[in-house]
């Protein structure tokens, strides 16, 4: 599944929403919307009318993502705190009584009050949680980490998901920015092995091509094929094994 960063009705992102549904359904993908921020006024009411109005769009497509009978939307840190946990409590009742489908919801936090609002928790990306941790201790921090964020899901009977990064570097973009180090392909290789192991319903990947922030999984020049090889080594694995409600790994494309 392709999770597609999403800036509003008649952004560029949006008019693309129609073309990548439409390349999913050819090869036999699917994708669906990240909400980054919710419009002005920001107020649990906009926010419902909003993703309201994007389920009615595209909700009903043959490629757009349904988890728990719903088409699936994916809510960023931002518009997670633009609203606050009450308030997203309140869109998203709103939401299911305005588009009769309904809505699966996966927020942007781990806590204990974003895993009894959403329908799922997640994060974005694991960057600035690893950076400084030291070669021996990366695995020990996503086996803990890892493991307690699948445990956090799992007693609220939400959706569970680990996001594993390549790497990152934002330095060319910000200053003083951010990098963690790919470390040859380790990194990703240890997120994935502890990911595997926590046995998440999903497991995400910042990303696919976020090429600003260093964290890309596309081929290019510098690593070849290298990341989607590995992406699909540790995803059949990941399929393969026994959880009931495992899917495919879902690259996040920008």
């Amino acid at each position: 599944t392709l999770i597609v960063s999403w800036w509003g009705h008649g952004d560029y992102t949006d008019r693309a929403m129609d073309k990548i549904l439409a390349a999913c359904e050819r090869h036999g993908l699917t994708a669906c919307i990240y909400y980054e921020t919710v419009p002005q006024p920001q107020t649990p009411q906009t926010a419902a009318r909003d993703i309201v109005r994007l389920l009615e769009k595209y909700g009903g497509h043959k490629a757009y993502l349904k988890a728990r009978g719903a088409p699936v939307v994916f809510v960023y840190g931002r518009a997670v705190g633009e609203l606050g946990l009450i308030g997203w409590r309140q869109a998203l009742q709103l939401v299911r009584k305005g588009f009769a489908g309904g809505v699966t919801a996966i927020g942007d936090e781990f806590s204990y009050g974003a895993a009894h609002v959403f329908d799922g928790v997640h994060t974005y990306n694991t960057a600035g949680a690893i950076h400084g941790v030291g070669p021996g201790d990366f695995g020990k921090w996503a086996a803990t980490t890892y493991a307690s964020w699948v445990e956090l899901a799992d007693r609220a009977g939400r959706i569970s998901t680990l996001t594993v990064i390549p790497g990152y570097d934002d330095t060319k973009i910000r200053k003083p920015g951010l990098a963690v180090d790919r470390r040859a392909g380790e990194l990703y290789r240890t997120q994935w092995q502890q990911a595997i192991a926590a046995d998440p319903d999903w497991v995400l990947i910042t990303s696919f091509n976020e090429w600003h922030e260093g964290s890309e999984i596309e081929p290019s020049r510098q690593f070849g094929q290298t990341y989607l090889d590995l992406t699909g080594q540790y995803a059949k694995q990941f399929k393969a094994s026994p959880h009931a409600e495992h899917v495919a790994a879902k690259p996040l494309l920008s």
